[in-house]
């Protein structure tokens, strides 16, 4: 019976159905197939294999050619990758484009044969570009019939000089051609070179020699096949900054470490001790032939653990910039190769890995993690399927034991807890503070650290100078005209940027609102607002700013001279600095007070990442905040290092009593339109939907309007859907996406990480 394949493309859709290639033996799920589409060709995958009867097979087109080379994906990478759309209610081909995979990528020649009256015709083959074919004549041929394809993989090809006559050419004797002659000796021996200056400095010759053999026809410029992209399976090493266990090796030889007896969770401790605390595990891994996969939030992380690890275990770490040749080259050597500990961001899982031995999750409770567009999945939610499906044990590091990471794993008893950097830590009560941004404390200690030629690291909230621009009389901000959010403020470049649409204006001479001329910064203040007051506090200490406008070169400071280093989030992938004395947090407060129910998680992973940077050092810690008395601050503050988890495990209890993640499951539903009555209209009608289908009142939290009421000329407004189970959530998200109202855009989000979040 002929053969029917569900295909998938990386293009917002399901997989859709073609007939197997005639006379072609099938392959298996997870191989590459190339289909018609439209007017021209696709490469898919393969995702299902079904026999159907005649007549149902009248109705399908036949697909094209299977594709022999890459590795075919596993198929539990397939039914993983379709079970992960069906969670976050997304088309299947969003999330394999997503994946990035090389060999769906490969450049094609098309070719075609029109027949006449069913026989073949004399003209033979064409190319699918040719005029006399052109896209509507193929499109009307296939569906009467009449044309055949097929297609051929395009192997690039590279200019190259090469010799076109022998260097015993009569034409070349004599002393004066000298020069000539051994430019053409040497592109003999050497077969072919890249080009004539190349030729000239290998056979030591003036370049004018060499283009005088081009001109006269002694050698020519030729198309060659471009040989195959040599793609480094492994980053040159760096020394893990701690011991490794000096039994790794042992154990790996031996195989004593079995996978079931390794850590489920590894939390505390700096990022480098919880991957040596690993390193047994994966030793013991693949010295068993299996294949670890170390997945981490972000390249830099990933790049710099593969460094890592390379000097003590076979390696391969996928960069996230190669082109679709040579991820299909990584990809290739990795399928065919021995047992590797594997290395990557995201599309690590998509690497036709045939036999996995377990999936770690580098701070497995990052933020990092969530795509933030696309199937918008918090990817840890994906990995914990993907390890499931593929039956291998999930192992997550941490800097904390979150209770979403823990939720995550299959044994949480068995979770290791390292001691956490020495880093003496004050809590600075600004309330008390004449100064701003710098507190009377921190300006103190600054000076401590300029008197003795140490170095201080500075976390600030925010790149620019403010957070906006405010008039002096009426208080009102200078607010961005296509959002409902105040203009970021930055005073190096003199202009107000929407750090949401990217909105770019000079500030305006007078206040919009009342026509008032002293318009000033705002109090949220940003890195460029805190190197200025640097400037009248420490006058002779070096300032360095490292956030998303600027990253100045750290050179100095990595080799030990003093300064002191502002910067947002981004400093906490910068090396930790030798010589640090003091880490200080400028302002805490409003990420602290969010109106988010993982807002004090989220302080103190920001608080955990930061001590990182003690780097074996006892620098003082010092937080600025007008909330000194908060239980969180003083918990992770408090010497006692018992206090810290009786305070996580009280903010858990308080998450089970209000059903939050991960004792529940939220979803995020956004409608924007052009007015807002629309966008609520909409979502009032998915409510009466999720009723109507049988939700109860607790699990229908709004509509509301969304905390940014407007974004790039569009009204949003949200409705959160909250359920005990995926399956429950799955439920009801089918029923409230069923109808959705011209000119609105519905958009759901099954992993919220912000509430207030613009979904795009």
């Amino acid at each position: 019976m002929p053969l029917a394949l569900d295909v998938l493309l990386p293009l917002p859709l399901t997989p859709l159905r073609w007939l197997a290639p005639y006379g072609v033996e099938a392959r298996s799920v997870g191989a590459r197939l190339v289909v018609p589409w439209q007017r021209g060709v696709r490469i898919g995958l393969v995702t299902g294999i079904e026999e159907v009867g005649d007549a149902r097979s009248l109705e399908l087109r036949e697909a094209i050619a299977w594709l022999e080379d890459g590795a075919p994906l596993p198929a539990a990478t397939v039914t993983w990758l379709l079970a992960e759309a069906e969670r976050t209610v997304t088309p299947a081909g969003v999330i394999l484009a997503s994946l990035a995979l090389g060999n769906l990528r490969s450049d094609l020649e098309h070719h075609v044969r029109p027949l006449t009256h069913g026989e073949e015709a004399d003209a033979g083959w064409q190319s699918a570009d040719a005029a006399e074919v052109g896209e509507m004549r193929i499109d009307e041929l296939r569906e009467q019939g009449l044309l055949e394809e097929r297609v051929t993989i395009r192997v690039p090809t590279r200019r190259v000089l090469v010799p076109n006559a022998e260097p015993t050419d009569p034409r070349l004797e004599g002393a004066r051609k000298q020069a000539q002659r051994g430019a053409l000796t040497t592109l003999h021996a050497l077969g072919q070179v890249e080009s004539g200056v190349a030729l000239a400095r290998a056979a030591d010759v003036p370049e004018s020699s060499v283009r005088t053999l081009l001109r006269n026809g002694f050698a020519r410029y030729d198309a060659q096949p471009a040989p195959p992209p040599d793609v480094p399976l492994a980053p040159p090493p760096e020394p893990l900054p701690v011991d490794a266990p000096s039994d790794a090796h042992s154990e790996a030889a031996s195989g004593a470490r079995h996978a079931d007896e390794a850590p489920s969770v590894i939390t505390g401790g700096t990022l480098a001790e919880r991957i040596a605390r690993l390193l047994p595990t994966l030793a013991s891994d693949v010295a068993r032939g299996a294949s670890p996969l170390l997945l981490a939030p972000e390249r830099r992380m990933a790049e710099q653990v593969a460094a890592w690890l390379v000097s003590h275990l076979p390696v391969a770490y996928l960069p996230a910039d190669l082109d679709p040749r040579e991820r299909r080259a990584w990809d290739d050597a990795v399928a065919a190769g021995p047992a590797r500990v594997l290395i990557g961001t995201w599309p690590l899982l998509a690497v036709p890995v045939q036999r996995p031995a377990r999936l770690v999750l580098l701070d497995a409770g990052s933020d990092t993690y969530k795509l933030r567009a696309g199937a918008r999945t918090w990817i840890p939610h994906a990995a914990h399927a993907w390890s499931e499906t593929h039956d291998v044990p999930l192992t997550l590091l941490d800097v904390l034991p979150d209770p979403e990471t823990l939720a995550l794993s299959d044994a949480p008893q068995a979770t290791v807890t390292l001691p956490r950097p020495a880093v003496r830590w004050v809590l600075s009560d600004l309330t008390r503070s004449r100064s701003w941004p710098l507190g009377d404390e921190a300006i103190r200690v600054l000076r401590q650290v300029q008197e003795r030629s140490r170095q201080a690291l500075i976390l600030v909230p925010r790149r620019g100078f403010s957070a906006a621009l405010g008039c002096r009389d009426c208080g009102a901000a200078v607010m961005c005209p296509n959002c409902d959010l105040a203009l970021r403020w930055h005073a190096r470049d003199g202009r107000l940027r929407c750090h949401q649409c990217g909105y770019d204006t000079p500030p305006p001479r007078t206040c919009p609102d009342c026509g008032g001329h002293d318009l000033e910064a705002q109090r949220a203040a940003g890195s460029e607002w805190v190197l200025r007051s640097l400037e009248g506090v420490t006058p002779d200490l070096p300032r360095y700013r490292y956030d998303g406008d600027v990253r100045d070169d750290l050179t100095p400071l990595l080799n030990g001279e003093p300064g002191v280093l502002v910067g947002t989030t981004a400093l906490l992938r910068t090396p930790p600095l030798p010589v640090l004395s003091l880490l200080l947090v400028s302002q805490i407060d409003g990420t602290l007070h969010a109106d988010d129910f993982r807002a004090e998680m989220r302080v103190l992973r920001l608080l955990a990442r930061l001590e990182e940077h003690a780097a074996g050092r006892r620098p003082l810690g010092m937080i600025q905040t007008f909330a000194a008395e908060h239980d969180a601050l003083r918990a992770f503050t408090h010497s006692d290092p018992e206090v810290l988890p009786r305070e996580l495990a009280r903010m858990n209890e308080r998450r089970a009593r209000f059903g939050y993640p991960p004792h529940g499951r939220f979803a995020l539903l956004q409608a924007s339109a052009k007015r807002a009555s629309d966008a609520w209209n909409a979502l009032e009608e998915a409510a009466a939907r999720l009723r109507t289908a049988g939700a109860e009142a607790g699990e229908i939290l709004g509509p509301a309007p969304a905390p940014v009421a407007r974004i790039r000329g569009r009204a949003l407004a949200h409705l959160i859907l909250k359920t005990q189970g995926d399956a429950r959530r799955h439920e009801l998200l089918r029923a409230a996406m069923s109808d959705v109202p011209r000119g609105v855009t519905l958009r759901v989000d099954v992993d919220p990480r912000d509430i207030g979040e613009v979904l795009d």
